[in-house]
């Protein structure tokens, strides 16, 4: 199957390398109306985790990372105990990919 042309009629010559990831950040569950200083959010260290993420994107290199899907909690009244993203990691080369890994 053939690709349409890039903008201006260009033809496609290379693609970049892919990398799909599953991330789960662990906390402490807790009721946050009774006793929420028992709790550690599992989303509030996702959010610092995604940021980290989204660093190394670098759009002059072709280094591009979207969060594209986050799910956690229980409740809106219970400190999240568990959250999980979908990270979808575009590269230019294999040594790119090899060296974002080594920093997770």
């Amino acid at each position: 199957m053939t690709e349409p042309a890039r903008e201006g009629g260009k033809c496609v010559t290379g693609r970049k390398g892919a990398g799909r990831f599953t991330l789960t950040a662990h906390g402490r569950q807790a009721h946050s109306g009774v006793r929420p200083q028992d709790g550690r959010s599992a989303i509030r260290e996702m959010a610092r985790q995604i940021l980290d993420i989204e660093a190394l994107t670098d759009h002059d290199l072709g280094v591009t990372t979207n969060v594209g899907l986050i799910n956690g909690g229980t409740g809106v009244n219970v400190v999240p105990g568990e959250c999980v993203a979908e990270v979808d990691l575009r590269v230019p080369t294999r040594n790119w990919l090899l060296s974002i890994l080594t920093k997770f």
